[in-house]
């Protein structure tokens, strides 16, 4: 069976953009994400990730939790805060983040 995206994509260069849509994600989302990961612009790939809508942010959580605990830890961005803390319910307090120790938990 031959999947077809809508986008134009190349197998070894949008790997992890192929990865997310077939888990689900958005084309448009994965694909922007992917690029800022293949550029190593955090600034970007925590854009991409905060542009996603409540549905694809929630997936994404669910399936690359370290992924956006990264973009966070690297960037720091409120918004990314407030996303995490919406979908997770739990409250970040920035002083006190620990990457690992909230990746180790998959209780969100």
């Amino acid at each position: 069976m031959k999947i077809k995206y809508r986008h134009s994509t190349d197998v070894y260069t949008d790997y992890i953009a192929l990865s997310l849509i077939d888990r689900g994600l958005a084309s448009t989302r994965a694909l922007k994400i992917s690029e800022a990961l293949r550029q190593g612009d955090w600034d970007k790939v925590t854009t991409a990730i905060c542009n996603c809508d409540n549905s694809n942010f929630s997936l994404l959580l669910n399936i690359e939790p370290r992924l956006i605990y990264t973009a966070f830890d690297l960037v720091r961005c409120n918004a990314l805060r407030e996303r995490i803390e919406e979908a997770t319910g739990m409250f970040w307090n920035l002083g006190e983040w620990h990457t690992e120790s909230v990746i180790g938990d998959t209780t969100f």
